[in-house]
């Protein structure tokens, strides 16, 4: 999927961004980019799911991405937090610019694999 792409292409950058920046002009312009980038990507993950996902299943599924998702923001928070408090306010978006390289790199491949699935099913 070429937007998924794209969006993990652009996470990796505003963590990269944030993590470099001492302007707060520039954070609130990558801030208001991230914003974009969540809802473009909301919007295509959820279409994703729901098209790879049997009905019966549909529920399950969702609250497992959405107990993943927010417990992975009460878990980053609070690291995020620790790291900040411990290395300076840039630490936990330079782990985070780290984390989303190697995510990135690990999932290129098989996105292109959603995609062919996604137009076998929508057919």
């Amino acid at each position: 999927m070429t937007l998924l792409r794209a969006g993990l292409v652009i996470e990796t950058t505003v963590h990269l961004i944030l993590a470099l920046t001492r302007s707060p002009w520039v954070a609130g312009a990558t801030m208001a980019v991230f914003g974009v980038h969540a809802v473009v990507w909301g919007i295509v993950s959820t279409t994703t799911r729901q098209l790879a996902t049997p009905d019966a299943l549909m529920g399950r599924v969702n609250s497992v991405y959405l107990l993943a998702s927010v417990g992975g923001a009460a878990v980053g928070s609070a690291l995020g937090g620790v790291l900040a408090q411990r290395f300076g306010l840039a630490a936990p978006f330079a782990l985070a610019f780290v984390a989303m390289v190697v995510m990135t790199a690990v999932v290129w491949r098989p996105l292109r694999n959603v995609a062919v699935r996604q137009v076998s099913a929508a057919d």
